[in-house]
């Protein structure tokens, strides 16, 4: 469906989600006095409707909203400021219209913002409406109407200060100036970034997960997080007011839902979680295997997500320079295949495409076309060594173990254990698959099996210190020599050799608008930076 005049088109789904779109793209969503009270309706038609649980509000085109349209005001008949949707919130606190439509309400349920292009002045202010913010990379936040001497009176100066501090809230309002996605991303304003076109689809899915969590509970913790911010007197009367809100649920939600589905929690644990930092470069994923409560052991399902992970994440982000591959919790990367399924498994048949199953995973790890680094957290076993294999890295914590223990339950090790003896020899490798030996992380570091350990706490600098140096290359030519390296492990030695000629040849062709190609680019830059270190040495 869509409101009057289509200036803001409202769309639901079967479960629960709005999704309202500003439609003015040729005056870059700029809100005139008719669309904000089409916005304002659309919010509380969603607020009111019980069916729809969760909202995403964007922009058609390439901007998010440019503010109020200052144009419409300009060519207004009556200028002064005495319309309804231009009257100060009444006393009463009641609903009420706002300049830029819904910029008053305090709504219920979860609202999304994809933030896509400016939202800027009034579009800042409506993105501040949105409890949480998804903004692609080239998105830009800002005070514009500073510029213009018009006042922030849509709650700007209220909730930014509440979202990213005093401090910086201040530097946006006084300054005006552009902040970027990154930038956003730093100081809170933003909550995701994500690749240019995709923060709809990166809001729906959000939209998803809050749809899989207990309403109640959510709408209490989220109204509670609110009262806090602008309404306690006190810290002990907000943690009064948290308090009385959660013992409700406790009492219904949280106790009968655990008596009906006390499963429930185990089997909403198990998933594959994919998370994406934006930086200077490209993407960053991080792919983290979520079953704890098993230690990160893979049954059929995750198998499968953690395949399709692998194939659609490149596909997705063009611009992916390396995909990081970590288990949930500290004790564990990954504790193996699941032990339970395997006994379960009646026939060979079943036992080939259980274990096909594990080898299309390692195998899609190895086929991702940018560096995949093993961030091993805790105990990396049977198939969960074989998928620290498959990546092109591994830093492990002080107390990861690793271990091939399969022929102690009856099984010998294979698809994916054959990658071993290239990495540590044949001698330790029969050391893991006949002996069932286990190994810590300093011994793993001595074989070659992990190129570097670090303590616990120290793991995410390990891997950080890999990633900035990866940013430092061309990151066509690393694509290029993961390819190459590929064929290395499949060819003989005289064809691995012939085929580094072609690829060298490739990474000459050019690229992009620049009309250059990648080497061409970094030599220049290379041989600049000499020259200019050479000229300072003389000074």
């Amino acid at each position: 469906m869509s409101t009057d005049n289509n200036t803001v088109i409202s769309s639901t789904t079967p479960d629960g989600i709005t999704i309202l779109r500003l439609n003015r793209p040729q005056r870059r969503n700029a809100v005139d006095p008719a669309t904000a009270q089409h916005l304002y309706s659309a919010i509380l038609a969603f607020e009111n409707d019980p069916h729809q649980k969760v909202c995403i509000l964007t922009g058609m085109g390439d901007t998010f909203c440019a503010g109020a349209d200052l144009h419409a005001v300009a060519q207004s008949k009556d200028k002064a400021p005495n319309t309804p949707h231009f009257q100060p919130p009444p006393p009463s606190g009641s609903p009420s219209i706002g300049p830029m439509g819904p910029s008053r309400l305090q709504p219920t349920k979860p609202i999304i913002g994809a933030v896509t292009g400016y939202a800027v002045a009034g579009g800042l202010e409506l993105s501040l409406l949105c409890d949480i913010r998804v903004a692609e990379e080239d998105a830009v936040f800002g005070v514009f109407c500073r510029r213009w001497g018009v006042p922030l009176i849509d709650g700007g100066t209220v909730r930014l200060q509440a979202i990213v501090g005093l401090g910086r809230a201040l530097d946006m309002v006084l300054t005006g100036r552009p902040v970027g996605a990154q930038e956003a991303l730093a100081m809170g304003l933003a909550n995701r970034v994500v690749a240019k076109g995709t923060a709809v689809d990166e809001a729906v899915a959000l939209a998803r997960q809050l749809l899989a969590f207990p309403q109640l509970c959510l709408k209490t913790d989220r109204e509670s997080c609110y009262y806090s911010a602008y309404q306690a007197r006190s810290f002990q009367d907000a943690l009064r007011h948290e308090f009385e809100g959660g013992a409700g649920v406790l009492r219904t939600e949280s106790v009968a839902g655990a008596a009906r589905h006390p499963r429930t929690m185990a089997k909403n644990a198990e998933a594959i979680i994919a998370t994406f930092a934006q930086r200077l470069t490209g993407q960053i994923a991080t792919v983290t295997i979520s079953r704890p409560s098993k230690l990160n052991s893979l049954n059929s399902t995750l198998l499968e997500k953690l395949t399709n992970t692998f194939h659609e994440i490149p596909k997705r982000y063009p611009d992916l320079l390396a995909v990081v591959l970590t288990g949930a919790g500290a004790k564990s990367f990954i504790g193996g295949a699941d032990i339970a399924e395997m006994g379960s498994l009646e026939s060979p048949a079943a036992a080939r495409q259980f274990i096909t199953r594990v080898h299309h995973a390692c195998n899609s790890i190895r086929d991702c076309p940018v560096p995949v680094i093993g961030r091993v957290n805790g105990y990396a076993l049977g198939a969960g060594l074989e998928v620290a294999a498959s990546c092109d890295f591994r830093v492990a914590s002080s107390n990861a173990v690793f271990g091939m223990p399969e022929v102690r339950i009856g099984v010998p090790s294979v698809v994916e254990a054959a990658l071993l003896p290239g990495l540590i020899g044949w001698g330790r490798t029969r050391r893991f698959l006949l002996l069932g030996d286990n190994v810590s992380a300093a011994e793993a570091l001595q074989w070659g099996l992990v190129e570097k350990v670090a303590e616990p706490e120290g793991l995410d600098e390990a891997v950080e210190g890999w990633i900035q140096r990866l940013e430092q290359n061309g990151p066509l030519a690393v694509r290029r020599q993961k390819a190459l390296m590929r064929q290395w492990e499949q060819l003989g030695l005289d064809e691995g050799v012939k085929a580094g000629i072609p690829a060298f040849g490739q990474s000459f062709e050019i690229e992009g608008a620049e009309g250059v190609s990648e080497p061409s680019r970094l030599m220049k830059e290379f041989l600049a930076a000499n020259e200019k270190s050479k000229a300072s040495s003389k000074l």
